[in-house]
C-alpha cells in the first residue's frame, strides 16, 4: 500500500501539464491537496530561523555573484556559475605575450579594462597598470565596485586555447 501510494505521489508532482515549469514553487496547499502532512516550517522558530538565514545567504549569493544554482548536502556544496559574456579580444596569436579585454559587469554595467600575460615580464605589469589596465586575477574571479563579482574562468580557458600558452598570473 505505501508504495503505490508513493507512486500516487510521484505520479502527481511529476505531472507537466499541471505543474508546467521548475522555476514555480509548490505551494504548501498544493500538497495538502495530494494528500501529504506537511510541516509548516513558521510553527518551528527555530527550524524557521536556519531557513530563512539559508535563503538569505542564497539571494545575496545570486545577485552579487555569477553564482545561478547551488547544490548542498550535509556533507558538500556544488556551485554552478555562468561566464559572463565579454567580446573576444582580437589576439594576434603567433606572438602574443599579452592581451588586452573589457568585460561589462552584468550588474552595473561598468566596462572593466583588464591584461593578460603570457610571458614573465614585469614591464608588462607596470605599462599596464600606467594604462590604468587590471591584471588578470589569480582566482579568476573580478569583483566590481558594486559588490557583483564575476567568474573569468571561460575568459581564461578562451584565451589560453587561443594563445597555445598558459595565462601567467
Amino acid at each position: 500500500m505505501k508504495v503505490k501510494r508513493a507512486q500516487e505521489i510521484a505520479a502527481e508532482l511529476t505531472n507537466h501539464a499541471k505543474w508546467r515549469t521548475h522555476g514555480r514553487s509548490i505551494k504548501a496547499t498544493d500538497l495538502y491537496d495530494i494528500g501529504l502532512k506537511v510541516t509548516r516550517v513558521e510553527s518551528d522558530p527555530k527550524l524557521s530561523d536556519i531557513v530563512y538565514r539559508i535563503q538569505t545567504v542564497c539571494r545575496l549569493l545570486f545577485s552579487s555573484t555569477t553564482i545561478y544554482k547551488i547544490f548542498a548536502t550535509e556533507r558538500e556544496k556544488v556551485f554552478k556559475n555562468a561566464t559572463p559574456v565579454t567580446v573576444a579580444p582580437r589576439i594576434p596569436i603567433q606572438a602574443a605575450e599579452v592581451v588586452e579585454f573589457e568585460t561589462k559587469c552584468p550588474k552595473c554595467g561598468k566596462v572593466h579594462k583588464l591584461y593578460a600575460k603570457f610571458v614573465d615580464n614585469p614591464q608588462i605589469d607596470e605599462d599596464f597598470r600606467e594604462k590604468g589596465t587590471i591584471a588578470y586575477p589569480k582566482d579568476n574571479k573580478l569583483k566590481c565596485e558594486c559588490g557583483f563579482e564575476m567568474d573569468l574562468g571561460g575568459i581564461r580557458n578562451d584565451l589560453e586555447a587561443k594563445i597555445g600558452k598558459k595565462l601567467i598570473t
